[in-house]
């Protein structure tokens, strides 16, 4: 006679839950695994929403979690996320394109005048001298401004005229230039 071991399960709605789970974890991956390979530019998309969606959330960001979820995306949700993608990249262009045309201005050490700069972006950083906010502008004839300062000066889109010193001026990996300011005041 053999003697069969018997499994008693102290919880049985926990197991019952883990067993669910692990069976939808593993038709999540089949689902992944098969979608990915019937085309192989999904790839490429995933990878491109992994990085867009933390940034800008969203739609892009419940694209992304659909997709963790289900290991897929429908045609509708597919095609939405392409022209996404689209868009970001024509975008990408056009920046790249109004970049290109930026030259250096003034002089450096010397104090100017700069009017009409419009804010592109801000970004706060805290570093040893406390909170500092980069500031980026464009003028009406497409140069780029970089200046950091204690405090925001403007919202993102508005126009402001600065007396600044020219520090120094700056050429990025891409080649585009751009005139870095130093002790600004807005007029």
């Amino acid at each position: 006679m053999t003697h069969r071991a018997t499994t008693i399960i102290e919880h049985p709605d926990r197991y019952d839950a883990a067993v669910s789970a692990r069976i939808k974890a593993n038709a999540t991956t089949s689902r992944r695994r098969k979608w990915l390979e019937a085309d192989p530019t999904r790839e490429g998309l995933i990878d491109w929403l992994r990085v867009t969606s933390y940034d800008r959330g969203g739609f892009l960001m419940k694209m992304m979690e659909a997709y963790e979820e289900w290991g897929n995306l429908t045609e509708g949700q597919e095609a939405a996320v392409r022209r996404s993608q689209g868009e970001a990249a024509a975008k990408k262009a056009q920046w790249a394109a109004e970049d290109a045309k930026s030259t250096h201005v003034g002089e450096v050490g010397k104090r100017q005048d700069f009017v009409g700069l419009t804010l592109l972006s801000v970004f706060e950083d805290e570093g040893p001298y406390g909170l500092t906010f980069a500031h980026k502008f464009r003028d009406a004839d497409g140069n780029l401004y970089h200046w950091k300062t204690q405090r925001q000066v403007a919202d993102k889109g508005q126009t402001v005229s600065l007396k600044a010193t020219v520090k120094s001026h700056h050429v990025s990996k891409a080649g585009v230039k751009s005139t870095i300011l130093t002790r600004a005041t807005v007029l």
